[in-house]
């Protein structure tokens, strides 16, 4: 008996996409939001984070999270 499993996408399993590395070391990569939150030495100063399915924007400064969450229609 042949069972079909739904794959998780790419995009599904990594949902944080870096749009803006000012070192360059992370450009396109994506993360997991445990990656994001588990990084120990820190994000490289200015890296933003967009997570593709809620829009959200993730900006590193000065050791913490900026987080942009975009406005929902009415």
């Amino acid at each position: 008996m042949a069972e079909t499993y739904a794959r998780k996408q790419p995009h599904e399993s990594r949902p944080w996409l870096v749009i803006h590395d000012p070192s360059g070391d992370f450009r396109d990569s994506a993360f997991r939001a445990i990656d994001l939150d588990v990084c120990l030495g820190g994000w490289p100063e200015g890296i933003i984070f967009w997570h593709r399915g809620s829009g959200e924007v993730r900006v590193w400064r000065c050791g913490k999270y900026r987080r942009l969450v975009p406005k929902r229609n009415q």
